[in-house]
């Protein structure tokens, strides 16, 4: 991710209309047909086509509030977890320009059923290829995290009581060390 991207990240500058449209003629570009929006209120979701074959296009741009983050966040998951059978396979991504607005295109495999957001239902195929692209993208990460070096111990570690049943909040300024202390946490 660019710094400036970073920077603009969650400022909406554009009216959802002008968004949609933009969002709509990237697919365009990449020379997909869309078929139609996967969510009802979020137009960054979409059923597309090209050669016969139907995918999904998931877009974002770092001006428009958060959607920037859920392709990245989907990107990355699908990269580390791409020679996992029974994962949802990551087809391309695809950084573009489009009426000045810089728009990132995630195109993964569309998988055929009921859609979540709109009625709240998986078949048993969705279901079970679902929770094991889960299982096998959170052992990726435990397996990423290991690898993390530790850094200096934190004073706090010891201190902090993980068996409660309360929620702990680990707050602070950006770069203060929360994510070294989450790490040290972790491997305790």
């Amino acid at each position: 991710m660019l710094n400036e991207d970073r920077a603009s990240a969650g400022k909406s500058i554009v009216d959802s209309g002008r968004r949609d449209k933009i969002y709509q003629d990237c697919i365009k570009r990449l020379g997909y047909e869309i078929l139609f929006p996967l969510q009802l209120k979020n137009r960054s979701l979409y059923a597309v086509k090209k050669d016969e074959k139907i995918r999904v296009a998931k877009i974002g741009s770092p001006q428009f509030s958060r959607s920037v983050h859920q392709v990245w966040t989907e990107s990355r998951a699908l990269a580390a977890a791409q020679e996992i059978p029974g994962v949802v396979r990551k087809i391309s991504d695809h950084k573009l320009l489009q009426d000045q607005v810089k728009s990132y295109v995630l195109i993964r495999e569309y998988v055929e059923g009921a859609n979540l957001v709109e009625k709240g239902t998986l078949n048993k195929g969705q279901k079970s290829r679902l929770e094991e692209t889960l299982r096998r993208v959170v052992r990726l990460q435990r397996e990423e995290l290991l690898l993390f070096e530790a850094g200096i111990e934190r004073e706090d570690v010891g201190e902090i009581d993980l068996h409660t049943s309360f929620a702990i909040i680990l707050s602070g300024i950006r770069r203060c060390g929360k994510s070294t202390l989450l790490r040290q946490l972790m491997k305790k």
